[in-house]
Parts: C-alpha cells; sequence; structure tokens
C-alpha cells in the first residue's frame, strides 16, 4: 500500500462493535448451554475431543468446539475471556519449572482480573454488550490497534480506523443486541446496511480472520527451525522440557493443535536468547 498511498483505512472496530467474532457466537451457545451440569459438559468435551480429527485449520470447526466445550462449565465472563487463551491457567502452570511454578500464586498467572475489571463497568448491560466492551478495552487496544500501528509505521503509512470515530462507537453501543448478532448472525446491521452497495458474496461470506498457518508450518517448512528453538537451554531454564515434549509429539502426530501454544514458547525461546 506504501508504494502508492500515505493514508490507508482499516476496518478495525467494526467487529467488536457490531458482534462480528466467533467469541460472540460462543457467548450466545454458553448462554443456551449454560444450565448443562459441569460432569457432563466435561464428559461432552472428553466425547468431542475422541471424535472430532485434527485438521489444522485456520480457527477450524474441530479447533471452535474443544476450545468452546472445554470452558462451557466456566461462568460467563470467564467462558468470554477463556475464547482468547491460548493456555489455561493450569496448563501454564503445567509447563513451569516447579522452582517458576513455587514462586509465583495461581492468581499470579491468572490473566482473568483485567478482563474483570472492564466487565464490571458495565455489569448491567446484554451480555454481547458486555462481550464487545471488554473486547474493546482488552483485545482491540491491546492486541489488533498494536499490531495495525507497529506495521504501518514500520513503513511510513498512516492507518485510520473510521469504524472507530466516538461517535460511530456510541451509537452502536445503543443499539439492541439482536440488531448485531441476530441469532447466530454476526455483524447483521452492519452487512444489512450495506445490502445493494456491496456485492452478496462479499457480505454472505464467512468471516476469514488474519491468523497465519503456523499449525502447518511446524509440519512443514518451520519444522526444524521449531524443535531448534524449542531446544534451547534457556528455555528449558523457565519451561520444562518434558512438557514441550509432549506437545510437540501431540501436535506432529495431528493429535491435537498445539500451533499457537507451539508459537508462544518458540517466541518466548528467541527473546530469552537475544535478551
Amino acid at each position: 500500500a506504501r508504494e502508492y498511498v500515505t493514508v490507508s483505512l482499516s476496518g478495525d472496530g467494526a467487529d467488536e462493535c457490531f458482534a462480528g467474532y466467533e467469541t460472540y457466537t460462543a457467548d450466545r451457545l454458553h448462554r443456551a448451554l449454560s444450565w448443562l451440569p459441569r460432569g457432563l459438559a466435561r464428559a461432552s468435551f472428553r466425547a468431542a475431543d475422541a471424535v472430532l480429527p485434527v485438521s489444522f485449520s485456520k480457527v477450524s470447526l474441530d479447533y471452535k468446539v474443544r476450545h468452546f466445550l472445554a470452558e462451557l462449565h466456566l461462568d460467563f465472563p470467564r467462558a468470554h475471556a477463556s475464547w482468547r487463551n491460548i493456555l489455561s491457567a493450569e496448563a501454564q502452570r503445567e509447563l513451569m519449572q516447579p522452582w517458576w511454578r513455587a514462586a509465583i500464586s495461581t492468581d499470579e498467572a491468572d490473566p482473568f482480573p483485567e478482563f474483570a475489571r472492564h466487565f464490571a463497568a458495565v455489569q448491567g448491560c446484554h451480555y454481547i454488550d458486555q462481550a464487545g466492551y471488554v473486547d474493546i478495552k482488552t483485545w482491540l487496544a491491546d492486541d489488533i490497534l498494536v499490531k495495525v500501528d507497529r506495521s504501518t509505521m514500520a513503513h511510513s503509512l498512516e492507518a485510520r480506523a473510521p469504524l472507530l470515530d466516538h461517535r460511530l462507537v456510541e451509537f452502536a453501543a445503543a443499539l439492541p443486541a439482536d440488531w448485531k448478532l441476530k441469532g447466530l448472525r454476526k455483524k447483521y446491521l452492519l452487512r444489512e446496511s450495506l445490502r445493494g452497495r456491496l456485492p452478496d458474496w462479499v457480505l454472505d461470506s464467512r468471516k476469514q480472520g488474519f491468523n497465519a498457518p503456523v499449525s502447518h508450518w511446524f509440519s512443514g517448512p518451520l519444522r526444524a527451525f521449531a524443535q531448534d528453538a524449542l531446544a534451547s537451554p534457556k528455555l528449558h531454564e523457565w519451561i520444562r522440557p518434558a512438557a514441550i515434549d509432549t506437545l510437540w509429539r501431540e501436535h506432529a502426530a495431528a493429535r491435537r493443535d498445539h500451533g499457537l501454544k507451539l508459537f508462544g514458547l518458540i517466541c518466548l525461546s528467541l527473546w530469552l536468547n537475544q535478551h
């Protein structure tokens, strides 16, 4: 883009303001199924985990079903926060070396208090509106906009987000939740407002995020690189080699999709070796 323009427009904010993420669908399904006893929810996860194939596809159905059922037993705020987690607090502690695990409390390893603070600010709102507000204050501010700013500024390109104009954000916040998430149809009002202005195949297509296909890379072109990074002695000072080996074996055998977990560990390894 920088070869042609100095200022560009991004669509950031549409998903948070108009309920465009898969997580909002998960929130609605969670509300419908949260009556299930904890034991039955756990059993459903085990059954799905045993039956569903592992596809390594981008945010695949099998990945979403496993993630959803694994956290179905949680209350709504914790469940919504968990849709963003790559590692649960329990899984984090399983990876830690014993000295590290002993040095911090379970609460210190739990990212939920940051989410809880924002949920508390809008506790009287519809649960979909609560979820959108929390995502604006966390996911959008600390992840989405950060990545856009870094990548554009690295090329002296300015990116502006018209959908984050405060007047539009306030307008979206005042809309009934069902106008944004109609049944399980995401961004309903935004899509319909553009009917006739954009082709139907654009408006009715499934959402495609910007996820890198790391799960495939670690089984293919980046396999040797990944193994080398995960074997780093500096990484093993903090992370248990046996836990890494388990993740790697299950991923390599396509028994589990651990691509994002391995990616995080590889980034940690590279950072530790550099610093």
